[in-house]
């Protein structure tokens, strides 16, 4: 999700810090629900068992905000382009 948004989407949208932000943490939002999503059909084909109650699907995509979030930490603490400097 990150290259798609870095390489596909950024660039279409306008430079604006604020725009930038809302986009990849919406793209975050969306890329981690799907993988719940597709997790939980996963669960079902493979084992014949629900993971999670159907209106548990946002979690997912919190979840990987999160997991976002603490991965640009480290690339912030290293000095990388992050999400936190606007470079990354």
């Amino acid at each position: 999700m990150e290259v798609w948004f870095l390489n596909w989407l950024r660039p279409r949208l306008s430079m604006a810090r604020e725009v930038q932000v809302v986009a990849r943490v919406s793209v975050w939002f969306v890329g981690g629900t799907l993988l719940a999503i597709g997790m939980d059909w996963t669960a079902i084909g493979l084992a014949g068992l629900r993971l999670a109650h159907w209106s548990a699907w946002w979690l997912g995509g919190l979840a990987y905000i999160g997991i976002e979030l603490v991965a640009h930490v480290v690339l912030q603490l290293g000095g990388r382009p992050s999400f936190y400097n606007g470079r990354g």
